[in-house]
């Protein structure tokens, strides 16, 4: 795909730049690599990462309600101290 030999666009260096709480939402069968998910998550200091199982690329579309339940929790609720941090 084009996209593939353009995207993307912002450079890892530039990941650590991103104030904002960030919500990375990603199909367990989708076409995004799970190295790509992984550096974008260690790059961005305030994200967190759902991966929706059971969907490819188009995880709104196959699983609308989850994913609304996933961004609706990440808007609403504010983010709890996990038991075991590693990167917290």
């Amino acid at each position: 795909m084009e996209l593939d030999d353009r995207e993307p666009a912002l450079p890892e260096s530039e990941l650590r730049n991103v104030g904002a709480r960030t919500l990375l939402m990603f199909g367990d069968d989708d076409l995004v690599t799970m190295k790509h998910i992984e550096a974008t998550y260690a790059g961005i200091p305030n994200s967190e990462v759902a991966i929706v199982p059971g969907t490819s690329h188009f995880l709104f579309q196959e699983k609308p309600a989850l994913c609304n339940r996933i961004i609706l929790d990440f808007l609403l609720e504010d983010p709890i101290p996990t038991m075991a941090p590693i990167r917290r």
